[in-house]
């Protein structure tokens, strides 16, 4: 299992990565051996540039999407690495010297070494070591479609979720309401962020945390209703009043999307949880 999580660890990280252009136009401009050959540029980091310095410029490379997250979803059902296991996978893959082709604004495609600092920051943020033990993982997969439960248990090993407990709460009321309705990636996330500061998952907190959310979603559905409007009358009159009053049909959609998904949210929490105190 060690290996096999191993062996797709160092498929993903030496992936095509693209660089936003705004941060090659600013390395061009801050650092002149970048404007000469980025190839050199990207070969000399390790002896230019302190860690942090060169997380703080390639760290958003390297920061996992929740689609890449969940594609360890399936590894982490049967096997839950411990801390000591993901040091020891941050140690073995720098050691390997791995690389990394890097997509260009021109369609230049020079290579990046991957040093610990990126490699360390790719697992951090993957939080592998705080998977769902095997039997909560797996009530969770039960409950959820194909295309949903990865999402899930990557959802799980966010720190809102972090400890056992937590991630046991959340099996227990997806697998409830999976039996009323057919379970949105929307209302995963909705609900991630009614817990949030939530240190008890019963009624007594999370039912009065999703009627301020849902009375949020209506004050938001209103507002987008009513239209664009100026807050400065020399700025609407500078502007000729173009566009007062028109109404954002797509943000009206995904508002009142939200608000409907709250509801219900809030509906089945008062069902399932009300009474536990």
């Amino acid at each position: 299992m060690y290996g096999e999580l191993k062996n797709q660890l160092r498929a993903d990280l030496i992936k095509p990565r693209i660089l936003k252009p705004q941060t090659e136009r600013h390395l061009y401009t801050a650092f002149e051996s970048a404007e000469q050959d980025f190839q050199d540029f990207l070969n000399s980091l390790a002896g230019s540039f302190e860690d942090y310095e060169i997380e703080i410029i390639f760290g958003p490379l390297f920061t996992p999407s929740l689609e890449e997250q969940a594609g360890y979803s399936e590894a982490l059902v049967s096997y839950q690495p411990d801390p000591s296991d993901v040091k020891l996978l941050t140690v073995e893959l720098s050691r390997e010297a791995l690389i990394c082709p890097i997509v260009l604004s021109e369609k230049d495609q020079p290579t990046l070494p991957l040093h610990e600092v990126m490699i360390e920051r790719y697992l951090r943020l993957l939080a592998l070591e705080d998977a769902p033990e095997t039997e909560t993982a797996s009530r969770i997969r039960n409950s959820l479609s194909e295309d949903l439960w990865r999402i899930a248990l990557a959802i799980a090993r966010d720190r809102t979720w972090c400890g056992n407990e937590r991630q046991a709460w959340l099996a227990d009321f997806v697998e409830r309401r999976s039996k009323k309705r057919v379970w949105r990636f929307e209302e995963l996330t909705l609900l991630g962020d009614l817990t949030t500061g939530n240190r008890a998952l019963n009624g007594k907190t999370l039912i009065p945390a999703a009627h301020s959310a849902v009375r949020s979603a209506r004050t938001s559905v209103a507002n987008v209703s009513a239209g664009r409007h100026y807050l400065s009358s020399d700025v609407a009159e500078h502007h000729s009043y173009r566009g007062s009053g028109q109404v954002n049909q797509t943000l009206l959609k995904q508002k009142q999307l939200e608000l409907d998904l709250l509801v219900g949210l809030a509906e089945d929490l008062q069902e399932l949880v009300g009474s536990e105190a």
